[in-house]
């Protein structure tokens, strides 16, 4: 089965199988012997066969079976003994059972006289054959035959590959995958949309972790494969991201531009790597920012804390001017001149000399688009001129109001492309009435995400043509949004067409874009040719079919075009010299415009040539203009804020304080206290102490799947071991979610001969082999901490089960102490939590109002929904889970499609007090916020 199963259906035109008897009595045909252990569950003689047949994967049940080998082991002898009536009374019997799959042939081994099983010349068994012939046994056509499996349009099995179980950080390593193609779409190596093998990665609570764009490699195929093909793909690249501990490396095929082959229900190749540090990874990963700060810059980071310096804004680097290694944070800048000495970077000075380069960038830059506009109309007159300039022709170009500036548009947004990349004409239509204001459409296409209106050209309901973009701007440089110019129609294309108005402009335009463009016919492409959707209409390619229509018109406009009629007189911007009369028709005639031609073409190249290098120096000064202002905006906010923390310190030193400002006292984390519903013993009772006799915490693990509930551990150490009740102060589970057991006061059984001065803190799970999550660190680090401020423990009293004296233990796991080490993970994360480093403690946001984005969205309508709400209540509001940890209260604003349900157990596990505010639409969500700050209540469910 497990082989059928890896064939595949599509792999298979039938199969066949052997059965015998062990000797030859005809009852052994049916007998219900078994063989001996471990296979006790399988007939011995003929009736093997059943267990072969009944292994048949359902998906193969359809196919064609064979019995094409049967025999008694032994030779046959010259006997009518009846063996074989039976042998095919036996798959008669079968056959004729309702619903299993059709055998069929039974073929005797053997005829001819090669070996010592031959029936050749013996009559007796040759008669048992006839006799068996004689009762006419036929498979039946019309037996029950289940429907072979519609296959899925998308669907991988991989075969063989992978096997990457470790690794270190920042490599970037080399594998092969075999892959069976079990979905009906042949896969393309090349094209728009091919092929290709990519992977992703996530952390062990769930979350992407990401490479950088350039290292997210994606292998091509070796060939395009059919359905039921198998290839194999060599050379698979991927890089191991800059995190670690365990990794979850998602391996996927990937139709580009398209999906995912998982996001279309196929399984794609899951592996678990355990992903150790390199060296350029020791450091401390700030995570509220997602930077790192390592050495000098870090001891300078802890020392002076985010009062004096804030978060980290960039990785260290070097610097261009200095040369010296640098690293930015959001109060200060720090410089190394001196292997490890730190000083103040002189930011005022750097942000002086960025002011002045940028406002020389920004008169280089009006200079720039000046030139560059008067250069666009050279370039038109000259293209009007070649159109309306060849006597006799007359201009294929209808009438175009470019209106794209007075839309709705972020220019900068816009992806760029050159004319030359521009492959089809796409058609759309908008989907909505024809009278629909185009500034309102532009508005909806921006509140999908896009910059603008993703239209080039939009006809309207009385068949005027509007441009609404450059030829140069798109949405996206993927697929038909990057290689199209989309045209849209005006209306809904569904149940009927185009007025004759709005098909007659739409041919007129494209007739003039092809000639522009250099393109044939069958570049016009509805968009429901390329990706699946209902634009533009299902009148498109069936029904009334006006794609037909259209491109008759476009063939008859070009045909007019072409026409000898009334020329129109030229526009040239520069007079040619009058020519010698020439005899009309001549030959003499057709090289004096052929010449003229010539000419202008020169003239509009020379033209192009100049346009496209001044807006590249204008490209190139723009990104220098907006790198050179962020980085004055940052340094004019350092400098800012320095100074006021200087004005600060002033104050505070006057006032006697010699002392730099400690960080703010910890709150306790938020934890569920159960200590009064576990399990007690019935007449066995811990002792007590006084909290001052508690000078260390010990750290255990579970030793036992994080999945087991807490009572199930209190009944174990109650009933199974007879302590007086759970012997853990404080239990944390796998996502962060922390309980108090037991009283601090009691001296409970958790660590031997130690167990007076003790607090025993148990992180759920086994980790002998790896270390906890980071979430489950996070939450031990931010109990602990606290414990030790209100304990006033010093970090070197924070120890592991096993270092404590006379216990023999491997508690909390090997990976305490070796391999990865994580209780130096665990005392990093508390020195971060009590110097108020680490967002999860301290709360120094009080209340964040969450919204959801995407890569190409945002949550613009529940942004607008917020904004009373906002302006009455003054929250931090943002779109980062990771900053919303940060907080004491969390407003998440609309359902669980925005942000998710995992995403609000994260803020939960942090210790965020949560709340989700989503009506049934945009409009009710509005209603409620607006209601609580009508109300001047900021929550529905907490107090204030």
């Amino acid at each position: 089965a497990d082989i059928l199963t890896t064939l595949g259906a599509v792999q298979c035109d039938g199969f066949a199988l052997h059965t015998y008897t062990h000797g030859s009595d005809p009852a052994l045909i049916t007998s219900d012997a078994v063989m001996e252990a471990p296979f006790q569950d399988r007939h011995y003689h003929f009736a093997a066969y059943r267990d072969f047949m009944q292994a048949v994967p359902q998906t193969m049940r359809h196919l064609p079976a064979y019995i094409t080998e049967t025999g008694q082991i032994d030779e046959w002898a010259d006997v009518n003994s009846g063996w074989v009536k039976a042998a095919y009374e036996e798959i008669e019997s079968w056959n004729k059972q309702k619903g299993n799959q059709q055998i069929r042939a039974l073929t005797l081994y053997r005829w001819s006289r090669h070996d010592k099983w031959y029936i050749d010349g013996k009559p007796e068994v040759v008669k048992d054959f006839k006799e068996a012939l004689g009762k006419g046994y036929k498979w039946r056509v019309d037996a029950v035959k289940p429907t072979p499996p519609q296959l899925p349009e998308y669907k991988a099995a991989f075969v063989q590959g992978g096997g990457l179980h470790a690794a270190e950080a920042g490599q970037t390593l080399v594998t092969h995958f075999v892959v069976r193609n079990e979905g009906a779409k042949t896969w393309s190596k090349g094209g728009r949309n091919p092929v290709r093998l990519g992977s992703t990665w996530q952390n062990q609570a769930g979350e992407p972790v990401t490479v950088p764009p350039e290292s997210d490699f994606r292998t091509p195929l070796p060939k395009d494969v059919k359905a039921g093909e198998t290839v194999t793909i060599q050379g698979v690249k991927v890089m191991i991201p800059l995190a670690d501990g365990n990794l979850r490396l998602t391996w996927d095929l990937v139709e580009e531009g398209v999906t995912w082959f998982a996001e279309q229900g196929s399984s794609p190749f899951v592996e678990i790597v355990n992903v150790t540090p390199s060296p350029e990874m020791q450091g401390y990963f700030e995570p509220v920012t997602k930077k790192w700060v390592r050495g000098p810059f870090l001891e300078a980071y802890r020392q002076y804390g985010l009062e004096i310096t804030g978060y980290p804004l960039t990785d260290q680097y070097v610097d261009e001017d200095s040369h010296l290694n640098t690293q930015y944070f959001q109060r200060v800048a720090l410089e190394e001149p001196k292997a490890g000495q730190i000083r103040l970077r002189l930011v005022g000075q750097e942000a002086l000399t960025a002011q002045t380069e940028i406002d020389g960038l920004n008169a280089d830059i009006a200079r720039l688009t000046a030139d560059i506009d008067q250069l666009h109309r050279e370039i038109q007159a000259l293209k009007d001129a070649m159109q309306n300039g060849g006597d006799g022709s007359v201009t294929l170009k209808p009438a175009i109001e470019d209106i794209t500036d007075q839309l709705p548009r972020t220019a900068k947004d816009f992806k760029r492309r050159q004319s030359s990349a521009i492959k089809y004409l796409v058609i759309n239509h908008t989907g909505g009435p024809a009278d629909l204001a185009i500034d309102k459409l532009a508005g909806y296409h921006r509140d999908r995400g896009y910059p603008g209106l993703a239209y080039h050209y939009v006809i309207d309901g009385n068949g005027a043509i509007m441009q609404t973009n450059p030829w140069t701007d798109t949405v996206s440089d993927q697929g038909y949004l990057g290689e199209g110019l989309n045209i849209a129609i005006a209306g809904k294309f569904d149940n009927e067409i185009p007025n004759e108005k709005q098909l007659r402009a739409a041919a007129q335009l494209c007739a003039w874009l092809l000639v522009e463009l250099r393109l044939l016919p069958d570049a016009i492409q509805g968009v429901s040719e390329f990706v699946s959707t209902g634009s533009p209409g299902a009148q498109w390619l069936k029904g009334q079919r006006y794609k037909d229509r259209l491109l008759a018109y476009v063939e008859e406009a070009v045909d007019e075009a072409t026409k000898p009629g009334t020329p129109k007189p030229p526009v040239d911007p520069k007079p040619d010299p009058t020519p010698d009369p020439v005899e009309p028709g001549s030959a003499a005639e057709l090289t004096a415009l052929r010449e003229k031609l010539q000419r202008r073409e020169s003239e509009l190249a020379e033209a192009q040539t100049r346009l496209a290098a001044m807006e590249r120096e204008l490209a190139g000064r723009d990104d220098r203009l907006a790198s050179m202002q962020s980085q004055l905006d940052q340094q004019v906010a350092k400098v800012a804020a320095q100074q006021a923390e200087i004005n600060r310190l002033k104050a505070a030193l006057q006032q006697g304080g010699g002392e730099l400002p400690a960080a703010p006292p910890l709150t306790a984390p938020a934890m569920h206290d159960i200590t009064d519903q576990l399990v007690k013993h019935e007449t066995l009772r811990y002792a007590t102490r006084k909290l001052d006799k508690i000078t260390h915490i010990c750290i255990h693990h579970s030793a036992a799947p994080a999945t087991i509930p807490i009572e199930n551990v209190a009944e174990y150490h109650v009933k199974d071991r007879g302590w007086p009740g759970i012997g853990y102060h404080y239990y944390i589970k796998p996502d962060g979610a922390t309980y108090q057991t037991n009283r601090m006061e009691t001296i409970s059984y958790q660590v031997s001969d130690n167990n007076s001065y003790t607090l025993g803190v148990c992180v759920a799970g086994d980790f002998t082999y790896q270390p906890p999550p980071d979430t489950q660190v996070d939450a031990a680090a931010r109990l602990v901490a606290w414990l030790m401020q209100e304990l006033d423990i010093p970090d070197a009293n924070i120890m592991g089960h096993k270092e404590f004296p006379k216990n023999d233990t491997s508690c909390p796991g090997e990976t305490w102490l070796k391999k990865v080490t994580w209780k130096n993970t665990l005392l990093d994360k508390i020195r971060s939590v009590r110097d108020g480093q680490n967002g999860y403690v301290g709360q120094r946001i009080g209340h964040y109002v969450l919204f959801w984005q995407r890569t190409d969205t945002w949550a613009q309508q529940d942004w607008e929904a917020a904004e009373t709400y906002i302006g009455r209540f003054r929250p931090t509001a943002g779109f980062s889970v990771d900053d919303a940890k940060t907080a004491e209260y969390v407003t998440i604003v609309g359902g669980d499609a925005g942000v998710s349900f995992d995403a609000e157990r994260t803020l939960q596990g942090a210790g965020c007090k949560v709340e989700r505010l989503a009506g049934k639409d945009f409009a009710d969500t509005k209603r409620i916020l607006d209601d609580l700050a009508a109300s001047g209540r900021r929550f529905l469910t907490f107090p204030g």
